[in-house]
């Protein structure tokens, strides 16, 4: 099954939880029925519809990517991807991302890049 099939079944489900009056997101537990989403395809609907197109028209590349929101690093923690880009190691079965400025040694230093945003390298991953 293809990632974007993936993401619209999984939204569909949680809908129908919410539709059939549980009242509880299975994940993010209890919700505002109007509170509007940050990110994602109720927020972005046309965006959606054309990732979803190219994830169709290339499903063997599709495996390989996702489409995440990026509000916690921008509105949270203040990241500016201009100026600094995200390490991430596996450490103990997660993921972790460590941001440090462009210029920094630790950047660049046997990684390779593997989140992009707006065709510049905003993460590089140790494998």
């Amino acid at each position: 099954m293809y990632a974007a099939a993936r993401a619209e079944w999984r939204l569909r489900r949680n809908r129908r939880t919410m539709a059939a009056g549980e009242g509880e997101h299975p994940t993010l537990g209890r919700v505002a029925m109007d509170a509007k989403p940050a990110c994602g395809p109720e927020r972005d609907p046309e965006f959606f519809a054309a990732i979803n197109e190219v994830f169709a028209e290339y499903p063997e590349a599709a495996d390989r990517y996702s489409v995440r929101c990026v509000r916690r690093e921008r509105d949270v923690l203040k990241i500016d991807f201009t100026e600094q880009v995200g390490v991430s190691r596996i450490e103990d079965g997660r993921i972790i991302t460590e941001f440090h400025d462009r210029n920094d040694d630790t950047a660049g230093s046997f990684r390779h890049c593997c989140e992009w945003m707006l065709g510049a390298c905003v993460a590089e991953c140790r494998e």
